[in-house]
Order: C-alpha cells, then sequence, then structure tokens
C-alpha cells in the first residue's frame, strides 16, 4: 500500500502516527460496502477513497467517510477516534517458515495472531505470538514508532490473497526478535508489561537482521 502512496500522503501518516496496521485499502470499493470489514479487521482508517468534497483529491477517510486530512475538522477526528478506540495490545509475532517479524496492534494480539495463521499473512502459517504487552493507550502510535525504528528492515514486495484480492503485507520486517524487542521496551508505557511468550523457544527466532536489498 505504502508504495502507492503520494510523498505528501506518507508525511500525513507520519504527522498524525497512523500505522498503515490501521489503514484499509478501499481501491475500486466504497467506504459502505467496505465498513463491516474494516470493524472486523480492526481497521480505523480507509486509503484510496474517492476524492473528498472539497475536490483536492485527499484519500484518507473514516469507516464512516469522513476525510480526515480536510483542516480542521480531519485532525480533531482522528483525536476523537482514537479516544474512543480505546486501549489495545501491541505485539511481536515470529514466522520461522519466512524468517519474518511482525509488529502490530491489535484489540486483543490473542486474537489477532491465529487470524494472521489463517489468513496465510505474509505467506505464512505458522505466526506465533513472541511477547505482548497488553491494554495500553495509543497502542497504534506505539506500533507507528517501532515500525519507524525498524523501517530499514521493512518488507514491501510481500502479499496475500484475500477474497480473491491480492492485499500487501505493510508490517513485516527481516529482522530478529531481539531487535523488534528493544523498540518495543523503549517505548512501552512506564509499568507496563511486557509478556514474553515461547520462552524456551524464543532463539528459533533470532533471525539476521537483514536490509530487504541483502535477503
Amino acid at each position: 500500500m505504502c508504495n502507492q502512496m503520494q510523498p505528501d500522503e506518507i508525511l500525513f501518516l507520519e504527522r498524525h502516527k497512523i500505522p498503515l496496521s490501521q489503514l484499509y485499502d478501499l481501491v475500486g470499493r466504497t467506504v459502505d460496502s467496505c465498513y463491516e470489514e474494516m470493524v472486523a479487521e480492526e481497521k480505523l482508517f480507509g486509503y484510496n477513497a474517492a476524492s473528498c468534497t472539497a475536490g483536492v483529491g485527499h484519500k484518507f477517510v473514516t469507516r464512516t467517510g469522513h476525510c480526515i486530512q480536510c483542516e480542521p475538522s480531519g485532525p480533531k477526528c482522528i483525536a476523537e477516534i482514537r479516544r474512543n478506540h480505546g486501549p489495545g495490545d501491541v505485539y511481536i509475532a515470529g514466522s520461522i517458515s519466512t524468517s519474518l517479524i511482525k509488529v502490530g496492534s491489535a484489540n486483543s494480539a490473542d486474537k489477532r495472531v491465529p487470524v494472521l495463521t489463517a489468513l496465510g499473512y505474509g505467506g505464512a502459517s505458522d505466526w506465533r505470538k513472541l511477547y505482548v504487552v497488553r491494554s495500553i493507550a495509543n497502542a497504534g502510535k506505539v506500533e507507528f514508532e517501532i515500525h519507524a525504528k525498524l523501517e530499514k528492515y521493512r518488507i514491501r514486495d510481500i502479499s496475500y490473497l484475500k477474497e480473491g484480492k491480492q492485499q500487501v503485507c505493510n508490517e513485516l520486517f527481516s529482522c530478529s526478535q531481539e531487535s523488534a524487542l528493544l523498540e518495543l521496551k523503549a517505548r512501552a508505557p512506564k509499568g507496563s508489561k511486557i509478556a514474553s511468550l515461547l520462552n524456551s523457544e524464543l532463539a528459533k527466532y533470532s533471525f539476521p537482521d537483514r536490509p530487504p536489498a541483502q535477503r
């Protein structure tokens, strides 16, 4: 998805700390027709919407079709949605078959990670939860900041088939679980507990830190 965006659109996401995992690609569809899917997949905003009523080519909208790029209502709308969205989990998952790490946020990591496996996200059916920090405020913001720090390891050329449509995976990194954990520790709220899972198997997810060009 990111490679479809204009530089000013990427800057907009960075300015408002909106992670790609919170975006739903609306290309060729209306917001109304995607609403239930957006809710089920915990996507707070849509991308590739038809131009807003201002007629200036804005493409980011809420689940109800409200443009979030128009000033001043857009940024206020982003803040309101985040307040209503409530706390969430930030998690690190790993796939041995692909040697990839995923960093994401969700209402419940316990429910989300099995969905990744069922979907074959990133071409993998062996996703396992490695770490999770639960019920923190601004989970999406924390996820965004971790992604920014791991950017040089981000994989952008992997997709998976969902309902007959190729979906680009934007939250995959060619790095070790240790590197992802280091960034999670640096950004998790003070006093929050990072649960370590699969302790006896974590060594299996110590993949090399390799930028895409080196894979």
